[in-house]
């Protein structure tokens, strides 16, 4: 505070006046004063964070105390926001740089792929006793082997059951040359080197297991079928004997359990039965159509009839019917439209759901495929 003297009436007066400062910032040309009491922040976030190579990715980006975007290698120009990136083609780190007030900050993410073209399908060739390679090749371009990923050589022994939605993980059946009856269910890096068996999910009279589209586990054991959670975690669910094979529908609502008599439908996870249906043929592998309620499924010899025969069928029982002989490891394509199929010693071929146009798209005489899925 300061005074100052004036004359009022021939007196003299003090006055005091207070001094108030104010701190302009200057926008443009005067520069940028940083508020060390106002710390700028920036997230940046890839999802998902590993994808199928030629897929794209979803970048979201939040600041604090930012004004401006110095710099990305996706295009940013807000301080905030989200957007489309890829295709990702292989390991991949994205950054953002922003400025302000708070100061200057960055953010990064990084992203990784598995080697999988985009709708493709993966096969096994090769016998469980000598050496096997996992392939893919991308859908429409079967028959074409410059098209075809080499991903890893599978362990001696084993049997690969499924590939996770995300095609990263794989699911095996390791025999024991010991105990002929005897084997385990283990988790392997699909990555990984062919030595690797991985992680040991289950041991005993194991039949088959797959993974849902949400992720979860399903084995089908002499004990009955098991649900496990992605870290390992069985699932309660209600018991059902005599097995003989299990498929889940694409929302994961679902379960169609088949047995010596016929088939159930069921709640999913926890396999409460809602109805059940007889049928005189075995559902071996059956499969659930992802848009439409269809199942199909290859049954075991009965009553004259060989196995490897394709059967169709409706959750409520109807509109069973037989789409190819010499059929097996039946799969849909994600549409639903199409089921992929090997016939060994002959090739891959493919049918319309509805039994319309069947045709080889990959002949395959010398390799023996052991397995097919759609991805």
């Amino acid at each position: 505070m300061a005074s100052l003297p004036f004359s009022l009436n021939g007196r003299l007066v003090l006055v005091g006046l207070v001094l108030i400062g104010f701190a302009f910032v200057g926008c443009g040309g005067g520069g940028r004063t940083s508020n060390p009491g106002l710390a700028a922040t920036i997230t940046l976030k890839a999802s998902p964070e590993t994808v199928r190579t030629g897929q794209s990715v979803t970048l979201t980006w939040n600041s604090t105390y930012v004004d401006q975007v110095d710099s990305s290698n996706f295009g940013a120009t807000r301080v905030r926001g989200s957007v489309t990136a890829g295709p990702i083609m292989g390991p991949t780190d994205y950054y953002i740089t922003c400025s302000g007030p708070g100061g200057k900050v960055t953010a990064t993410a990084s992203v990784t792929s598995a080697a999988i073209p985009p709708r493709s399908l993966a096969f096994v060739v090769g016998s469980s006793w000598e050496m096997q390679r996992l392939l893919y090749v991308p859908i429409g371009f079967e028959d074409h082997p410059e098209f075809e990923v080499d991903v890893r050589e599978l362990p001696l022994g084993s049997t690969l059951l499924d590939i996770d939605p995300t095609g990263n993980r794989g699911l095996i059946l390791m025999h024991e040359p010991t105990e002929p009856y005897s084997a385990v269910i283990n988790e392997i890096d699909l990555d990984g080197p062919g030595a690797d068996v991985g992680r040991q999910l289950s041991r005993g009279g194991q039949l088959d297991a797959f993974y849902t589209k949400q992720g979860l586990i399903v084995m089908n054991t002499d004990r009955g079928p098991e649900i496990y959670t992605a870290d390992g975690s069985l699932i309660p669910s209600i018991g059902h004997l005599n097995t003989k094979g299990i498929a889940v529908n694409g929302d994961g609502s679902r379960a169609m359990i088949g047995d010596d008599f016929g088939f159930s439908i069921t709640t999913f996870p926890g396999l409460e039965t809602v109805a059940t249906f007889s049928s005189e043929r075995d559902f071996y592998r059956p499969q659930w159509n992802p848009t439409y309620d269809q199942i199909v499924f290859n049954n075991h010899p009965v009553d004259g009839v060989p196995s490897g025969v394709l059967w169709t069928i409706r959750p409520d029982g109807s509109n069973k019917h037989q789409l190819a002989s010499n059929a097996y490891s039946p799969h849909f394509d994600s549409t639903g439209n199409n089921i992929f199929f090997v016939s060994p010693n002959i090739g891959i071929y493919v049918i319309r759901f509805n039994g319309s146009g069947l045709d080889c798209v990959r002949e395959d005489k010398r390799q023996n495929v052991t397995f097919l899925t759609v991805l």
